[in-house]
């Protein structure tokens, strides 16, 4: 029986991308789905700043905030003074800050508009899905093979509605990027039990909530793969990559 189960397993890594080829495979993946997010992002040419609506209000509130001065420092948490309050919360705070930091930074780069956070906030987007499509690849490679990590990665890259979404700064892009790193180091957590991949879990399952609220299911899964790690309900002893 043993053997039976190491033959199956044999030809399965057999039938499976070597590392190598899955490394530049997805090297390849991800050079054409940064082409794709990257290309024509100033596609507006700031005609009425932008017509999305979403991206629209959310750059607004972007502008609205300022860096406290040493003075100020003490009414960050005061919600009614402090200077870091958007005072605006259909979607969470922390896409705000981010693209706050990103388009003060991007003001020091030549040829960047002063106080128009547009091109910052959809780099931010475009290198967001980047990423998720190099997620959606991890965790098809560690749960089932490189294979179909790789496969799924290209069928995520060529997207459509992710390709859109790049061109934006809304939260979509941010918040599928958290999501799918939660869930991948949950699949570690139910796998190994590792505080690491807990916390790391948790950390990005907390930066989603303060994204989007709709995150919020996968409190359930994060609860779920702490029970299959104390239980052992997995094997650890896996021998699929954790990534490569």
């Amino acid at each position: 029986m043993r053997k039976s189960a190491d033959d199956s397993a044999a030809k399965e890594e057999s039938r499976d991308l070597g590392r190598r080829t899955a490394l530049w495979g997805l090297a390849i993946v991800l050079m054409l789905a940064l082409a794709l997010r990257l290309y024509g992002l100033d596609w507006d040419d700031g005609f009425g700043w932008t017509p999305h609506p979403d991206e629209r209000a959310i750059m607004f509130k972007v502008v609205e905030l300022s860096f406290p001065s040493p003075s100020e420092l003490s009414l960050l948490l005061d919600a009614d003074e402090s200077p870091w309050n958007p005072r605006w919360f259909p979607y969470g705070s922390f896409p705000i800050y981010v693209l706050k930091i990103a388009a003060s930074l991007s003001e020091f780069l030549p040829g960047m508009e002063q106080g128009d956070p547009r091109i910052p906030g959809r780099a931010i987007s475009a290198l967001a899905d980047v990423a998720t499509v190099a997620l959606v690849y991890a965790l098809g490679a560690m749960i089932w093979s490189r294979r179909i990590g790789l496969l799924a990665s290209a069928l995520t890259a060529i997207a459509v509605i992710h390709i859109q979404l790049s061109h934006f700064f809304a939260v979509d892009t941010l918040m599928a990027l958290l999501c799918f790193a939660s869930v991948f180091f949950l699949v570690r957590v139910a796998r190994s039990g590792r505080l690491s991949d807990s916390i790391l879990a948790g950390l990005f399952l907390g930066l989603g909530l303060a994204t989007k609220i709709s995150v919020a299911p996968i409190l359930a899964a994060y609860f779920v793969a702490h029970l299959i790690a104390a239980f052992g309900l997995v094997d650890s002893d896996d021998s699929r990559p954790m990534f490569f």
